[in-house]
């Protein structure tokens, strides 16, 4: 066998050494891979749960315009000025009305009892059933009155009088904001949440 034959048969093959540095160029590698796809995962499961909470809020939110403006309100829908309510809260339901249970609900401002105690968790349906397929997910409400402000700039701001609540008189406005929440925990153990929102004037509904 000539010597050049010898140094190439010398060359073949790897040792142990380049092996071993091989697999950790490779795990190193992977590290990054591994949790990106997990990470992707998370954000799949993430973006459908989002989707679930926005269709929840939605449905919630047709829920309540289904009901009178007012506690007041005549066969027209509208509410007279000076006969105005002040907005609800749990601890002060009209008579017959629970915050437990949504059926005895007849307008808009019941449902700012949805909050603290009787968040809805699982969400309920227009009947007060649980949705228990939801439970990972609760919602709230929060109605205010709103006032125009004729700005700069131009928009509706809570009415600052008594917080949106119309305690008072001149608190109560033609309008109501009503927010929905939808809350939940990501995969990854963070607070998730979708905000509704939408204005409701004082008006006659035919």
């Amino acid at each position: 066998m000539s010597v050049a034959n010898k140094k190439m048969k010398k060359k073949k093959g790897y040792t142990l050494v380049e092996i071993m540095i091989a697999m950790v160029v490779l795990v190193l590698g992977l590290i990054p891979l591994v949790k990106l796809i997990g990470d992707s995962l998370v954000a799949t499961s993430d973006l459908g749960s989002r989707s679930v909470a926005n269709e929840l809020a939605q449905d919630l939110m047709e829920e309540i315009k289904q009901r009178k403006w007012d506690e007041n309100a005549g066969a027209d829908g509208l509410t007279a000025t000076a006969s105005r309510s002040a907005i609800n809260l749990a601890a002060s339901m009209d008579a017959g009305e629970s915050a437990a249970n949504k059926t005895t609900f007849d307008d808009i401002d019941d449902y700012n009892a949805l909050q603290g105690t009787f968040v809805e968790h699982p969400p309920r349906d227009a009947s007060n059933v649980a949705m228990g397929q939801y439970s990972k997910f609760s919602r709230s409400v929060q109605v205010r009155y709103m006032r125009f402000n004729t700005g700069p700039p131009a928009n509706f701001i809570v009415e600052p009088t008594d917080g949106g609540l119309g305690t008072t008189a001149p608190g109560r406005t033609d309008y109501k904001q009503i927010q929905v929440t939808v809350s939940w925990s990501s995969g990854g153990g963070k607070g998730r949440s979708v905000v509704h929102q939408t204005i409701m004037a004082n008006i006659a509904r035919r």
